[in-house]
């Protein structure tokens, strides 16, 4: 099993010459959050996008990739660079009910680029004493612009590592204990 965090400032080198094409600085994932499309790589003063079709193996020291004469795909944003796609980590986790179960910190996935699993953040007091959480990647999640909503209903998500940090936000606005 593989970390997000593993890869980042990985150079990505094109396996038939060699030659370091740029470094790995963010994965991007599907609108759901449980498939890995491929990698923004910095180059040079530009950030490109790299499919994880190209990819033909990850090691920790290299990122190796088959381009076959095409070209990085340059990218518009940093967090997305299909429909639909972008960034996980940084991200609040948040039931239908409102709750806020932490932060996603990094991401845990296989060989074939499937997301398994989210390190979960509950800040940095609940990360010293108790540490980061590590919850399977949920079916059915929706990764949104500002959040990420994940399935379950009252009484189904365990009141995560953020809870006590949203009752706090709602107690300082006056909307709740």
């Amino acid at each position: 099993m593989y970390r997000r965090k593993d890869f980042l400032g990985v150079p990505v080198v094109d396996a038939a010459t060699g030659r370091t094409l740029g470094r790995v600085q963010e994965l991007v994932v599907d609108s759901a959050g449980g498939r890995v499309l491929g990698f923004l790589v910095a180059t040079g003063a530009s950030v490109a996008f790299l499919g994880w079709e190209d990819v033909t193996e990850l090691g920790l020291g290299a990122v190796m990739v088959s381009r076959v004469d095409r070209p990085l795909q340059g990218v518009r944003t940093r967090s997305a660079s299909r429909p639909g796609a972008g960034r996980l980590v940084g991200k609040p986790i948040l039931t239908p009910d409102g709750r806020d179960l932490g932060v996603v910190e990094d991401l845990h996935f296989d060989p074939t680029g499937a997301v398994l699993a989210w390190e979960v953040s509950g800040g940095i007091v609940h990360d010293l004493l108790e540490g980061r959480n590590v919850m399977p990647a949920p079916a059915g999640a929706v990764l949104g612009d500002d959040a990420v909503l994940i399935a379950g209903g009252r009484g189904h998500a365990p009141a995560g590592p953020g809870a006590n940090r949203a009752r706090e936000r709602r107690r300082r606005k006056g909307k709740g204990p």
